[in-house]
């Protein structure tokens, strides 16, 4: 009759990196031992994941930059923003709220000029970068008199 056990060491302490485990087994051959590589995980903690959320989708950081400040893997980080934005995974309370916000627009104060003169250029940005800039009251102006005629 074959027996096969497992035999661990008791004081190898959890790690991400990748363990040795001693694995013996008898098969009507003499007893060998033999080392397998065992991956082990480890759970990242809530608060560093709304640290990671908030991040990269309050403050606008790529995800490995905000991982690299955390300490984590870029994987890890990837993979945990991929799979609670897609739904895939049950999204705590905590970490919903930052999801589910929507990016406020930048705004800045307008001093009042003369009406003849107004000037108030719009300038839309993405990451940073001028897609689109324009006088608002000249585009006004210009499509008041396209409608009159």
């Amino acid at each position: 009759m074959s027996k096969t056990g497992v035999i661990i060491d008791e004081h190898q302490q959890y790690s991400s990196e990748t363990s040795d485990r001693k694995v013996s087994t008898r098969k009507n051959r003499p007893i060998y031992t033999q080392t397998i590589s065992v991956k082990r995980y480890h759970k990242i903690p809530l608060r560093t994941q709304q640290m990671l959320f908030e991040q990269v989708f309050k403050n606008g950081k790529k995800i490995k930059q905000a991982a690299k400040e955390l300490k984590m893997n870029y994987s890890s980080a990837k993979s945990l923003i991929h799979y609670y934005k897609t739904e895939k995974r049950p999204v705590p309370d905590q970490v919903k709220k930052l999801i589910g916000q929507k990016k406020q627009a930048s705004f800045c104060s307008i001093k009042q000029n003369n009406q003849d003169g107004a000037k108030l250029v719009v300038e839309i940005q993405l990451n940073h970068q001028i897609i689109n800039s324009y006088n608002y009251y000249q585009k006004l102006h210009n499509e008041v008199k396209v409608e009159t005629i």
